[in-house]
């Protein structure tokens, strides 16, 4: 003899259990999503802050190279710049201040991707306690049903045996 109230109890037990276990599982593709597309933009801003710092870069360059060729002697048909004129006359702080103000946002964005990385490596951290976590709880709280259903099924047949007796 069996006792077929146990299995009926533990499917119902089961049901908001998986239905959590689903739930959680979305929720953490959804940050899996979400944190891919963060390295993504930290990427993409990465890639065009360095593209940026190229295109200065080599403007910079460009100017400082015609501006020691003018200052050499212009080739013919060339004008030589005016006097006191320079690349970027027109920038307060000129070239060393682009330079710096070039270094400081350089550094602000290695902090930041940085601390992107270090928010990811927690995220990470905190969904993989917060699911071993449940998922601990869940084995427990299964492994105390079984032993309910067993001992449930175990007194079922004694009764069993009692009444043919």
């Amino acid at each position: 003899p069996t006792y077929s109230g146990g299995g009926h109890q533990l499917q119902e037990f089961l049901k908001p259990l998986t239905a959590e276990l689903r739930e959680l599982q979305g929720a953490i593709f959804a940050l899996s999503g979400r944190m891919e597309e963060l390295v993504g933009d930290s990427h993409a801003a990465k890639v065009a802050s360095q593209l940026e710092e190229l295109r200065l870069r080599r403007r910079f360059d460009d100017r400082l190279s015609s501006e020691q060729a003018a200052s050499a002697g212009a080739p013919e048909g060339l004008p030589a710049p005016g006097p006191g004129l320079s690349p970027l006359s027109d920038v307060p702080g000129g070239e060393a201040g682009v330079a710096a103000e070039l270094r400081l946002m350089r550094t602000e964005f290695q902090s930041l991707q940085g601390g992107l990385f270090s928010l990811s490596g927690r995220m990470e951290e905190v969904v993989s306690d917060s699911t071993t976590e449940r998922l601990h709880t869940t084995l427990q709280e299964l492994a105390t049903l079984r032993q309910r259903t067993e001992s449930d099924a175990h007194l079922a047949q004694r009764i069993g045996q009692c009444e043919f007796a």
